[in-house]
């Protein structure tokens, strides 16, 4: 009875290895291009915002940025205080009057100083609006380079004698451990055993 055996495995040659190397780093890189699309769209979505065309939607707009200038905790908006009736109604006007959202906002931050509820974005207001992007920027670089290097780096080949060692270090300690496997402090088998 004869027996047949196997075909050696057949590796691929190096010219062929390429192209599926490029392959992979392609497909390591397609998730993260959808997010950063979808990233670019929220982006878009909110930077373009929407146009409040009715009176009512403007107003609500306006009045949802300004703090209540005598309730803690609420805006102009959603205050039932009568100030807060008070600049709704003002701010109604200014906008039958014509004009603009930043011209009537600018208006109640200047005749009610403190109740603005996002903070200018120049002075000390750029710092607290942009230092926090920046700080998270770094440490995405950071941790980016920290992965490439990580990943760059070549495994050290293991040499024979590195091999020899090794072995011979394992035969060594054979011999100080107990019968669970479990070396003693002494090097010696417990009396108990």
């Amino acid at each position: 009875m004869s027996t047949v055996e196997p075909a050696p495995p057949v590796s691929p040659s190096p010219a062929a290895g390429g192209g599926s190397q490029r392959r992979r780093r392609l497909q390591r890189w397609i998730p993260l291009a959808g997010l950063g699309l979808i990233l670019l769209a929220a982006l878009a979505v909110g930077v373009s915002g929407h146009s409040s065309n009715t009176i009512d939607d403007r107003v609500q707009h306006i009045t949802s940025q300004i703090k209540c200038p005598v309730c803690s905790g609420e805006t102009v908006a959603d205050s039932s205080a009568p100030i807060s009736q008070d600049i709704r109604t003002l701010v109604r006007q200014q906008l039958e009057a014509g004009r603009s959202n930043k011209q009537i906002y600018d208006y109640i931050i200047q005749q009610y100083p403190g109740t603005a509820l996002n903070p200018p974005s120049s002075g000390v207001g750029l710092l607290v609006w942009g230092l926090p992007v920046l700080v998270f920027a770094g440490a995405t670089a950071g941790l980016a380079l920290a992965f490439a290097r990580w990943r760059g780096r070549t495994a050290v080949a293991v040499s024979d004698e590195d091999r020899q060692l090794v072995a011979e270090a394992r035969r060594d300690s054979d011999g100080f451990r107990d019968s669970d496997g479990f070396r003693d402090s002494d090097g010696f088998r417990d009396a108990h055993d």
